[in-house]
């Protein structure tokens, strides 16, 4: 399935180094979960380059990403 068809059921994406700038551009704020499994890069750097390419500020995205992972882990 592509990002679309996961998004309409309702599933978070994670996106890591490698991400599909289309599928970042498509996915929710709410949908969406940064990640570093598997790369050499800086979380703080993955973060940055999705940002941009959501066209968000960094603290936006941190911020999102900071708020749903509080409200499921603590």
């Amino acid at each position: 399935k592509n990002a679309l068809q996961l998004l309409k059921e309702g599933i978070h994406l994670s996106f890591g180094e490698k991400f599909n700038p289309k599928s970042v551009e498509y996915t929710p704020l709410e949908n969406m979960w940064i990640e570093s499994d598997e790369s050499t890069a800086d979380i703080n750097f993955i973060l940055n380059k999705i940002a941009q390419t959501k066209d968000i500020s960094t603290e936006q995205l941190q911020q999102s990403v900071t708020t749903r992972a509080a409200k499921i882990f603590f």
